[in-house]
């Protein structure tokens, strides 16, 4: 299949934890490869590890964001234009697991406030719709996987785990 994406986007991101101190102490630099296929172009995103709200547990620590609202954005606007081939969608919020109910409504329900979507599972019910939500996902370059129903978008990732994009 031949590769469809823009030259001005990444096709590996390495995170680099970089030192921070969190009140108490220095945590130590770490680095480990999010996305990668080895020979592609790369981009190095830093983050502070650390600096998150005491109220998380550890397994959400140990995630990083992949995502940004402008993406999600260009998601919403995208599947929202194919109008009778729009799919349905259902999100995972990262700090309670909550999975909600299925929606078709990209324009006003999917507005905003991703912050805490730990993914969105894209629903397709044929190779036509398949074809066109993947030319959307595609033209936003976002970090995801095809799935036997559809699509799953990542907001976030383990550390340490590596993700294609779309």
């Amino acid at each position: 299949m031949p590769n469809h994406h823009s030259h001005s986007h990444p096709e590996r991101i390495v995170i680099r934890l970089k030192s921070a101190t969190n009140g108490q102490s220095t945590l130590p630099l770490e680095s480990s490869t999010i996305f990668g296929n080895p020979g592609r172009s790369e981009t190095t995103i830093y983050a502070t590890r650390g600096i998150q709200s005491t109220s998380l547990d550890t397994e959400v620590d140990r995630v990083t964001p992949v995502m940004n609202n402008t993406k999600w954005d260009e998601i919403r606007i995208g599947m929202h234009a194919l109008e009778g081939q729009s799919p349905r969608f259902r999100v995972r919020t990262l700090r309670s697991g909550y999975v909600s109910p299925w929606d078709r409504e990209w324009f006003y329900h999917f507005l905003g406030h991703h912050e805490e979507d730990e993914w969105v599972e894209v629903e397709v019910t044929s190779p036509s719709q398949r074809e066109a939500v993947l030319g959307v996902l595609r033209s936003v370059h976002v970090p995801g996987v095809e799935t036997k129903n559809g699509f799953k978008i990542f907001g976030y990732i383990a550390e340490g785990a590596e993700v294609d994009y779309l």
